[in-house]
């Protein structure tokens, strides 16, 4: 998937295309708003986080597309993928982590996730395998 295309847009401008394809913003990415937050943070571009495989990262973002699933123990767990105005990463988020994560990822509003990237074996795409959720707001 190549964000690349749309990277240059002014943010305005594709917040309105947004609005004008899906009848909303996306949460109008207010991630614009909260740069300073997200550096004291500590967080990264997602686009600089896919490429450190295997280390620990945090990164900031929305949701943009999730989906439960149930692990052969029937717990739920779920895969979501999150986006700034860098790209997009698909994030794991196991049981555990998805019991005390879910309410931060229920609304529009952005979060923080820290976990290692690792690579998908047979797409060789990164994802990130989610440790920790924390609301941003």
């Amino acid at each position: 998937s190549d964000m690349n295309t749309d990277a240059d847009w002014p943010l305005a401008e594709k917040m309105l295309a947004q609005q004008e394809v899906l009848g909303i913003s996306l949460a109008a990415h207010p991630l614009e708003l909260l740069i300073d937050r997200i550096a004291a943070a500590g967080a990264i571009p997602i686009m600089g986080a896919a490429e450190r495989i295997g280390q620990r990262v945090k990164v900031a973002g929305v949701r943009q597309t999730s989906r439960r699933s149930r692990t052969a123990k029937g717990e739920t767990m779920m895969f979501l993928s999150m986006e700034d105005q860098t790209a997009v990463l698909d994030v794991i988020l196991f049981p555990d982590v998805y019991r005390q994560a879910h309410n931060a990822i229920s609304s529009t509003n952005p979060f923080l996730v820290t976990g290692v990237v690792e690579l998908d074996a047979s797409h060789h795409d990164p994802y990130l395998r989610a440790e920790k959720v924390e609301r941003l707001v």
